[in-house]
């Protein structure tokens, strides 16, 4: 057989081409998150533990446990998947982890955006509508196992057309067969564009109409509770007035807008790929950035939780060793507090 270049596939451009100093930048970023959010996260989800004192209050835990919990499997799972495709030529990790490691990333990421909108629904219950029944622990776990039910089915899609590909090197033996192989893990997408176009917008519905939801459902409580500040007084004795409850909505609503700041360029990215393909060298660092700062999100909650709350902030500092008489003081009046609509 004769030597035909013309007719071998090259190594994919997205590996082959990420520069030195590209490949350093992205490693720094994904080891620093990587460090941030397993960290962060495990003591976050100690800190929901003990702040678990009953009502509501459980209840919200519960759900901060959960969005922790989905942070930390993102850390462990997809940074290494993600980075691996930077740090080696060829995906390393066999067909089986192929096709688990996607899809575990896009139900992962599903989890934690409908997580935050079950949270903002709670949230307006619990400050809005005081008088409606309290959500048991029971009702909460079995929202929990929902999200993430929904969150599996509603990426079945790449559970079909996801695969390993085989791509020739340009280095032929002597009979003119390639003699190096290496592998891609990606959509199996060269069948149709009608594919891709409906992944993408599916994607980008799950991931954009929950965020949606929650802002609306935010704006909504902001504008009741500026009705009941008009109407009664800052002093009422209100849920959607109590300090530690509007306290509580503050540190929710960031959490909230630090996701769609992470989750707004890879948006747009997806949204461009539903109709062309980024296939020029100046795109990869931009497109890499992009899924970094998506995945970063799993970061910031700990930060905020522990920097705005001052539940989470007084446990945190007792737990690195902290405990003078004024945070010992605190933490048992929080530990004697059983309002069923408590702050988190």
């Amino acid at each position: 057989m004769t030597h035909q270049p013309n007719n071998t596939t090259s190594i994919p451009w997205m590996q082959f081409y990420v520069s030195h100093s590209s490949l350093v930048l992205l490693s720094v970023l994904y080891i620093i998150t990587f460090i941030v959010a397993v960290i962060g996260n495990i003591i976050l989800m100690g800190l929901a533990y003990q702040n678990m004192t009953g009502g509501l209050k459980t209840v919200t835990n519960i759900f901060i446990c959960n969005l922790a919990f989905c942070d930390v499997l993102i850390a462990c799972l997809v940074i290494p998947y993600r980075l691996s495709t930077y740090l080696f030529h060829r995906w390393p990790l066999g067909a089986f982890l192929c096709f688990i490691l996607p899809v575990c990333e896009k139900v992962l990421f599903t989890v934690s955006i409908f997580q935050l909108l079950v949270i903002s629904v709670i949230r307006y219950r619990a400050i809005i509508k005081p008088l409606s029944p309290i959500l048991k622990i029971n009702h909460s776990l079995a929202i929990v196992l929902l999200v993430w039910c929904l969150s599996l089915l509603g990426n079945i899609p790449l559970f079909i057309k996801l695969h390993t590909d085989m791509f020739y090197s340009k280095q032929f033996d002597f009979y003119g067969q390639p003699i190096i192989l290496t592998r891609e893990c990606r959509p199996k997408w060269n069948d149709s564009g009608l594919y891709p176009r409906f992944y993408y917008t599916t994607q980008n519905l799950m991931h954009g109409l929950p965020i949606l939801a929650s802002v609306i459902i935010y704006i909504a409580i902001f504008r009741d509770v500026q009705y009941l500040r008009n109407r009664h007084g800052s002093t009422a004795n209100h849920p959607a007035l109590r300090s530690h409850d509007l306290q509580t909505l503050r540190i929710l609503v960031g959490i909230l807008v630090m996701t769609i700041i992470c989750w707004l360029p890879y948006t747009v990215i997806t949204t461009v790929l539903m109709f062309t393909k980024l296939t020029g060298i100046q795109f990869i660092l931009p497109l890499a950035l992009c899924k970094w700062f998506a995945i970063f999100n799993t970061s910031h909650n700990p930060i905020i939780c522990i920097t705005s709350c001052q539940c989470y902030r007084l446990r945190f500092l007792y737990l690195i060793g902290r405990r003078d008489s004024y945070i010992i003081d605190q933490i048992n009046i929080m530990n004697r507090r059983k309002s069923a609509t408590s702050s988190i």
